[in-house]
Formats: C-alpha cells, sequence, structure tokens
C-alpha cells in the first residue's frame, strides 16, 4: 500500500540552565503556541478543516505547537497532517495543576490513557517532546510544598519508562515548568519556563533581557481584542469594550484574583503610549481597542525580537494561546470565528523563515538582526534607510550579505553606515533628526525577501491626518494587490477589509514610504480602509 514515511532526530540538551533543541542535529528555534482544538464542542474536526488550521499555522512560520495537559488529546489526523507540514508538537500527558494519585486503580487508567496515547503517536516524526503535564510541579512550588517533598512518581518513574519504552528516542521532561539545576521551577531563568513576567505580572518590556528565558513553554497572556469587525459581529459594537458582562465573560483571569487580563492589557497600554486608557474608552470605544492591540504587539515584537536574536540564550516561545475558544478578548492569537487578530501578524513577521528586523541597544544604536531558518544560503543586498519627517533622508546604505543555512547575523547600524548618525536618538544631542529606519533584505533578481521597520521614539503622538492612502488592483479571480502609502511615520497600520484575508497588517510605515500587499477571498471587489494608530483619519480603500 501507499503512505507517507518520515525520519527525524530530536534531542532537547537541558545541561545546566540552559535548554537547546536540536531536529536532525540542527539547533532550532521553536516558535508558535499553545493548540486549542478547533471545535470546542465536538472535539472533532474533519480532516480539511485541520489542515486549514494547520498550514495556517505553518504559513505563518510557527514551527511548534504545544498540546496542553488542561486540555485533550488530538485526533489522529492531526499528527499526520502536522507530521506532513514539518511542525513540531509538544505533548502534555493531560495532568495538569496538582500531585496526580498513586494509587492501583489510577495508575491503572493511567497506564490504559499513556497506551492510547502511544498508538496515537507511536513512530510520528511529527513528536518532539513528552511532558508530564503542565504546571504539576509549579504548583506545590507556588504553594511553599518543600523540594524534597514534591516528589511524584508519575512524573520522575512511571512517564519516563514509558517514554523510553514505547516512545524511545522521544525527550521528556517532568512537567512544564520544570527546572533543571535544582531553582524552584518557578524560576523562568532555568529549564522550561512558563514566562509571564511580561503580562500578568506587569513587568517592563525591558525584562525580557534580563529575565533570560531559556525555553518558554507558555509565553505572553494577555486579554486580546478580536479586530474590529470581529467585534461588531460578536457584540454589536465596541461600546461593550471593558464592562458590559457577556465581554467580561470572556476576558481570562486567574481564579482568585482581583484582577483579570483586560487589566494587564491596560496597564500596557498606559505604560507603552502614555495615555488613560480608562478616559480613551469614554470617549472613543474604538481607539481604547486599538491601543489595546497595539499594546500587545508591542510586548509580542519585544519579546521575540530579544528571543530571536543571534546570541539569544533562548530557543523557544510559544504563546499562550493560538485561538479563542469563546467569542470576546481571551488569550488567542486567533478569534472564536477563526479570525487571525492584531498580535498574530507581528509574530508571524517575526517568526518568518528568513526574517529582518531592528532592535534599539540605546547608546550602541540600532541593531540589524537577519536569521535564515532555511536549508539555502540567502544571498542578497542588506538595505537600510534613514528617514526625516517626511521621507527618506537620502539614499539607502547597502552592503552584500550571505547568510548560511539554518544561522543568524547581526549588524551595527552605525557600522554599515560607517559614521555617528545617533539614529535612535539615544544621545539626544539637539532635536530629533530621524522618524524612522527600515530596512530591506532584497535577493539578486529585486525581490524583498525580508523588511522591517523602526519609529523612532518611545511616542507617537495622533495627528488628524499622516497622509495615508490605500489602491487594490485585480491580480487575478479573487486575488488583489494593495499598495498602501504613507507621508508621515504610520504607526501601526491596520488593514481593515471585509470578508477578505490580507497578507500583512499591524506594521509601521516609514514616511514618505510604501508596501504592497496581497488580499484574497472570494468577493467581487476590495472594501473597507486602512488606520493607523496615530492618525485620525482614515484611507477608505479605492
Amino acid at each position: 500500500g501507499s503512505g507517507a514515511l518520515g525520519f527525524r532526530s530530536v534531542h532537547l540538551d537541558r545541561t545546566d540552565r540552559a535548554v537547546t533543541l536540536t531536529v536532525n542535529g540542527i539547533r532550532t528555534f521553536a516558535r508558535g503556541g499553545c493548540w486549542v482544538p478547533p471545535d470546542p464542542v465536538r472535539m472533532w474536526v474533519d480532516s480539511d478543516r485541520m489542515r486549514f488550521e494547520l498550514e495556517r499555522v505553518r504559513a505563518a512560520g510557527h514551527n511548534m505547537v504545544r498540546v496542553v495537559g488542561t486540555l485533550m488529546y488530538e485526533q489522529r489526523e492531526f499528527w499526520s497532517l502536522c507530521a506532513e507540514l514539518g511542525i513540531l508538537v509538544w505533548q502534555d500527558v493531560m495532568v495538569a495543576t496538582f500531585d496526580p494519585p498513586e494509587d492501583e486503580d489510577f495508575v491503572d487508567v493511567f497506564e490504559q490513557e499513556l497506551a492510547v496515547l502511544t498508538g496515537l503517536v507511536g513512530g510520528n516524526p511529527a513528536l518532539a517532546v513528552v511532558s508530564g503535564g503542565s504546571e504539576t510541579q509549579q504548583q506545590p512550588t507556588m504553594l511553599g510544598v518543600p523540594s524534597d517533598g514534591q516528589y511524584m512518581s508519575l512524573l520522575e518513574k512511571m512517564i519516563p519508562e514509558f517514554v523510553e519504552s514505547e516512545l524511545p528516542g522521544t525527550p521528556y521532561v517532568t512537567s512544564s515548568p520544570s527546572s533543571t539545576t535544582g531553582e524552584l521551577h518557578t524560576h523562568v531563568g532555568d529549564g522550561i519556563a512558563h514566562y509571564f513576567g511580561v503580562g500578568g505580572y506587569l513587568r517592563p518590556l525591558s525584562d525580557v533581557r534580563t529575565a533570560r528565558v531559556r525555553f518558554a513553554a507558555e509565553c505572553l497572556a494577555f486579554s486580546i481584542p478580536p479586530e474590529r469587525r470581529s467585534v461588531e459581529r460578536m457584540f454589536g459594537s465596541a461600546t461593550v469594550a471593558g464592562h458590559h458582562p457577556d465581554w467580561k465573560a470572556a476576558v481570562p483571569r486567574d481564579r482568585g484574583s482581583s484582577w483579570d487580563f483586560e487589566d494587564v492589557r491596560d496597564h500596557y497600554v498606559r505604560d507603552i503610549f502614555g495615555v488613560d486608557p480608562h478616559l480613551v474608552r469614554r470617549d472613543d470605544a474604538e481607539l481604547y481597542l486599538d491601543y489595546g492591540r497595539a499594546a500587545v504587539c508591542e510586548a509580542v515584537s519585544a519579546s521575540y525580537m530579544h528571543w530571536r536574536r543571534t546570541d539569544s540564550e533562548c530557543t523557544g516561545a510559544l504563546v499562550l494561546t493560538l485561538r479563542d475558544l469563546v467569542p470576546g478578548a481571551g488569550w488567542g492569537l486567533i478569534d472564536s470565528a477563526g479570525i487571525p487578530k492584531a498580535p498574530w501578524y507581528s509574530l508571524a513577521r517575526l517568526s518568518s523563515p528568513v526574517a529582518v528586523f531592528l532592535v534599539d541597544d540605546g547608546l550602541d544604536g540600532l541593531t540589524v538582526e537577519l536569521v535564515d531558518d532555511t536549508a539555502e544560503t540567502v544571498h542578497g543586498t542588506l538595505r537600510v534607510t534613514l528617514h526625516g519627517p517626511t521621507g527618506a533622508a537620502g539614499e539607502p546604505y547597502e552592503c552584500r550579505i550571505e547568510l548560511g543555512p539554518h544561522s543568524s547575523r547581526r549588524i551595527s547600524v552605525d557600522r554599515l553606515i560607517g559614521s555617528f548618525t545617533d539614529a535612535n536618538h539615544a544621545y539626544r544631542f539637539g532635536t530629533q533628526t530621524y522618524a524612522a529606519v527600515s530596512v530591506d533584505v532584497v535577493d539578486p533578481s529585486g525581490t524583498t525577501l525580508a523588511q522591517a521597520v523602526h519609529l523612532v521614539g518611545a511616542r507617537h503622538a495622533r495627528q488628524n491626518d499622516i497622509g495615508l492612502e490605500a489602491h487594490a488592483t485585480p491580480v487575478d479571480d479573487g486575488v488583489w494587490s494593495l499598495t498602501v502609502s504613507t507621508q508621515w511615520a504610520a504607526q501601526y497600520v491596520c488593514i481593515d477589509v471585509d470578508g477578505l484575508e490580507v497578507s500583512d497588517s499591524w506594521f509601521h510605515l516609514a514616511p514618505g514610504s510604501r508596501r504592497v500587499l496581497t488580499v484574497t477571498g472570494d468577493k467581487a471587489q476590495v472594501t473597507g480602509h486602512v488606520r493607523a494608530l496615530n492618525s485620525v483619519k482614515r484611507a477608505q480603500i479605492g
């Protein structure tokens, strides 16, 4: 008979505090998220629906999903499609936040459960890691149980022996999170972490640089508002945000806490943009939600830019979660109707197999980070442009690059330019000179492989009109080319189209620049608008 055959080797080195994931001998940065079943009622979907969901994950540059111990084992089609698409799976056993019993009846049922799991995943090359559950070791730690009182034979003897016997070659970790050196399981810089410093614990965005996360099996949980049209379909209008019982019912919260994750999001809106979210909400509920969307984009971008840097100690980060279970502002990067939310696009840009991004290193200026996660060498030109308030300030600075397979490289913008410019306005010698810095990676044929824009300055005041324009041109049946341009710096440009999919959204545009996007869908024409966080006036798509 015919069928698919796949081979792979996975190694998870947990020496000292470090965690290093290698696949077929290649060091791999795992990015993606915690998987949520597409149909939370039936807990099953047909193979076409499952393919759509997983192909979208892969198209966004993600290479790992985690099946969390608080949910359920996935159906067989999930595993075969992950193997086909090259998506690694971190599989928790279904134990969470409690120490499992060790009596004979429970152990017998648990062995049967593991046998069923083996029948699903045994020999499947997508299986990358097996974990002894979610927060099974963190919870007793946080409850103050001494380390010598936390031994659980299921996690430390039964399951690892089963994995070694029935799933040979599969890395095993006792729990997510878990320390490797004997530190408390709550320490995020030791072994497998659940990192919510940026997020629930209200640490500044700079915390990601000092936390020294090695591998985050969960991170960056926020109450993320769906896109504007989704909110209207779900709730009628944005005026429900922040207070209406139907809206609040979907906002995640920790049991027994006096706050929820919408409070967390509002904290970062205030901290990043310098506005009072509650006053904004009173006057303009839609703008309030846009600030919230943008704040989560900032948190996701700051974190993943650090974690994917050339000299990063981190080898993986999985967002909590990929999808919402119910309508509203849940943790998911995709809403319950299947529509991507704002940070989905931010993470996709930073997860791309060939990626470029700009990091502000303070007095050391801006650093260009280049990543090639493909099996091919990237040849081309790196082009850096400095932009004044209304356009490019002179010709771009260029250099030839050759980036080997599965490698990364960092290049100082100052070194590329060859003279002191204070492009990021860190020294503050007088008035700020530049409004933005853009970087493009262009192959020998002139095709742009990756691009990024850094807006200079911490905050960007809203203006009445920044000169946004948007024009759609038919390319094929159900396909359009959408050109978006701006006269002034545009912060978090949102492409708001009805019933269509867009290749990117929630990005910055440098002054005097434009981007060409692809819009697809089963409609006669593109309708909608383009807006930016720092502009009152919107651009209708023409």
